[in-house]
């Protein structure tokens, strides 16, 4: 069957980049080398056979998974070397993506999140949106992606790690311009639920969390602005989810945001903007009264744990992030009492 000696090459694949991974000596030495040069024609070829790769892999789920191994192998040849291609000279990031959001590669050992976030890591800005643009082409449409990333976050063996990559990856999707067609469709999916239910099942209080977090401010209020129907109450209680997050940044900034505090001032950024733009309702009005409850529930003990730290860890009042960080959630209580 042609579907098995594919699923055989790719194996046969795995194993040779494996072995060229397993010793530190080997890294260096010329088959290493080649593998990697070899990598950009391969991609070539497997994404003009992408449509093929997915339908003999639903029909034959040994390719599929002799493909992951194949991927992921060559994802730990990459990293162990440091020798990523670049973001848009290899069709590698198209490829994965493409098989990803048609079920191809998932489950645990899928590496196909960790690949883009390697890939855009040192791409400016431009890059890393004409590769978003393509992509969301490229795969079937926005819906089709954000469909793939709300099941992502359902999934029950859902480790931090993989978490952590799924939210890096939906930070890039939804940056404009890119992010102006795929924001949407998130909203539509209501990934905002698959988000918070997500984030109650990874509440660790370590570096993981606020790397997995930190830079998800602007995507969750550019969702939250989306959903959120001004004539309908009902819609607001999507604030739940909004301020789940603001209290996890809160809490984790302080202990591990850079000094120069940028992802900090993004998160109070948000949280001075919820004053101006959601506690303008008057107090005898219904919603002002639901968002006042919801947000009192996250408020207290948010603050509570800031002074904590502050007992805690004195030399905090020198800490421009815990400042910033208390400033904004007082400010905030200060807005539930006006009107």
């Amino acid at each position: 069957m042609p579907q098995e000696y594919c699923s055989h090459v790719f194996n046969l694949f795995a194993l040779i980049l494996s072995r060229a991974c397993y010793w530190e000596r080997s890294m260096t030495r010329k088959p290493s080398r080649e593998l990697i040069g070899y990598g950009i024609d391969l991609w070539e070829m497997l994404s003009y056979m992408r449509s093929v790769i997915v339908t003999q892999s639903h029909t034959f789920p040994q390719l599929a998974a002799s493909f992951v191994k194949f991927t992921r192998a060559y994802h730990d040849l990459y990293a162990r070397r440091d020798k990523y291609p670049k973001l848009q000279t290899t069709q590698l990031g198209y490829l994965v993506m493409y098989t990803w959001v048609h079920r191809v590669n998932d489950g645990v050992d899928d590496a196909t999140l960790h690949i883009i976030d390697h890939l855009c890591k040192d791409s400016a800005s431009t890059t890393r949106n004409a590769f978003c643009r393509k992509v969301i082409g490229y795969c079937g449409g926005p819906d089709a992606i954000a469909q793939r990333f709300n099941q992502e976050l359902q999934r029950p063996d859902l480790h931090s790690e993989a978490f952590g990559a799924c939210l890096r990856a939906l930070c890039l999707f939804g940056e404009p311009p890119a992010g102006d067609s795929f924001v949407p469709a998130l909203v539509k999916c209501d990934i905002f639920k698959s988000l918070y239910e997500s984030l109650l099942t990874h509440v660790t209080g370590d570096y993981h969390e606020w790397m997995a977090i930190r830079k998800l401010p602007t995507l969750l209020w550019a969702m939250y602005s989306q959903c959120v129907e001004p004539t309908s109450p009902e819609t607001y209680r999507h604030i739940e989810y909004l301020f789940a997050f603001m209290g996890r940044a809160a809490m984790l900034g302080p202990v591990h945001d850079s000094a120069d505090g940028v992802c900090t001032d993004q998160w109070v950024y948000i949280c001075d903007t919820v004053c101006l733009h959601t506690l303008v309702a008057k107090k005898s009005e219904p919603k002002r009264v639901f968002l006042e409850d919801t947000i009192r529930r996250y408020w207290q003990p948010t603050i509570d744990f800031l002074n904590k730290y502050r007992s805690q860890h004195p030399e905090s009042r020198a800490n421009g992030n815990w400042a910033k960080t208390m400033n904004a959630w007082v400010k905030l209580g200060n807005a539930l009492t006006c009107n």
